[in-house]
């Protein structure tokens, strides 16, 4: 295992456990995902700045706002990385405000898509994407009326801050969910796989058949990664550099490695989102390898942002569906 992917797996550990302890009552499988943020910077937790940043969310939103709901603890982490916490808040908040006047009722798949458009574009541009944001979320749902929900709506935000025709990304995707649903049996699962795959520059063929053998491979090897909206990591693995061995390599590494920390075992966080999260380590220690092809920075920070939304939804969905199973 290579240190650079066993240090980040290392700072992963920690940030979990420095915000389980500072969050203890809020859903620990959110501190898992805003660990992320955290650890793409290769940075570690400060506790008082997290409390800093709770005291003004605090000041600017009710009980139930959606910004104190699931995703608040990874808002926190974004607020407390920014120079002007404040400021950040705020300029989510503008362009949350622009889509809450879309036919969506709020919602905080809404606020995952506004913390995109905030983080990629300037103040003046946000109009504009969050109406590319519509634009693609409705041609979506015209392909796929029944599929189309508002776990999609992050996806939309991630495909409209590419600046990729949108005639194209469309042509691609749904080329993509006619292969990819003959492997997969979740169609949501793959719909979404689909959106992530348009960002890599590739050939509709080698993106599902890369994708595919990295599945099957990991499985083959007694790592089975989940079937559900996790395939979307693997999505966005096939845009390393990396040949599917070596992907596949690390992806194991990465989740022997963190089945040894308190938290990430089979008792915890589950083999299943384990390997989702060493996934991501995987696919944030090796990003900087990319190469600029067309109009995307593989390597940018809009790949790492892409990842983080897909875990967040993941866990958004399994806290839901628990509170519905349980209620």
């Amino acid at each position: 295992m290579e240190q650079e992917l066993m240090d980040r797996c290392d700072l992963f550990a920690v940030n979990h456990s420095l915000l389980s302890s500072q969050f203890k009552w809020d859903s620990d499988l959110m501190n898992y995902a805003a660990a992320t943020v955290y650890t793409s910077q290769m940075k570690e937790i400060e506790p008082e700045r997290m409390k800093e940043c709770l005291a003004v969310l605090k000041s600017k939103t009710g009980e139930l706002s959606e910004y104190r709901g699931n995703i608040k603890t990874t808002l926190l982490s974004k607020m407390a990385l920014s120079d002007d916490p404040e400021g950040y808040f705020d300029r989510v908040e503008q362009v949350y405000k622009l889509l809450h006047k879309s036919v969506w009722m709020g919602n905080e798949h809404k606020l995952l898509a506004a913390v995109t458009i905030c983080e990629h574009k300037q103040p003046e541009e946000y109009q504009k994407y969050v109406d590319r944001t519509n634009e693609i979320y409705d041609c979506m749902k015209k392909k796929h009326s029944w599929l189309t929900s508002d776990e999609d709506i992050p996806f939309a935000a991630m495909l409209a801050v590419s600046d990729l025709s949108i005639d194209r990304m469309i042509e691609n995707m749904e080329e993509m969910y006619a292969v990819l649903k003959k492997e997969f049996y979740d169609n949501n699962a793959v719909q979404s796989l689909s959106h992530v795959l348009c960002l890599v520059p590739e050939s509709s063929e080698v993106k599902c058949e890369k994708v595919i053998q990295i599945y099957h491979e990991l499985k083959a090897r007694k790592h089975k990664f989940g079937s559900g909206y996790e395939l979307t990591i693997l999505g966005a693995l096939t845009a390393l550099p990396l040949s599917v061995e070596q992907i596949v390599d690390r992806v194991i590494e990465a989740d022997d490695y963190l089945k040894s920390k308190k938290g990430f075992g089979d008792l915890g966080l589950g083999s299943s989102n384990r390997r989702l999260y060493a996934a991501l380590m995987v696919m944030d220690t090796y990003k900087k390898d990319c190469t600029t092809k067309g109009d995307i920075l593989l390597g940018s920070v809009l790949t790492m942002t892409i990842t983080m939304e897909i875990c967040l939804i993941i866990a958004i969905m399994t806290i839901n569906t628990t509170v519905i199973t349980n209620s």
